[in-house]
C-alpha cells in the first residue's frame, strides 16, 4: 500500500506531475494538503478511508 512517505516523494521527484490518482491508498489529509496546487488529485474514497490517525510519515 502506498503512504504517505511514499506520496511525498512521487510528487517531489516528479516535478512535471499533473494528475495523480489515490485511489485504494490510505494516506493522510494533512500530507495531501501540503502537495502542490498544481497537481490535480483525484481521491475516490470518503471521509473514512482518511488515515489521520497516524503520522505524517
Amino acid at each position: 500500500m502506498i503512504g504517505n512517505s511514499a506520496i511525498r516523494e512521487i510528487t517531489r521527484l516528479c516535478s512535471n506531475l499533473k494528475y495523480f490518482s489515490l485511489e485504494g491508498c490510505k494516506c493522510s489529509r494533512k500530507v495531501i494538503e501540503k502537495l502542490d496546487r498544481n497537481i490535480e488529485v483525484e481521491w475516490f474514497g470518503t471521509e473514512s478511508d482518511w488515515s489521520d490517525t497516524g503520522s505524517e510519515n
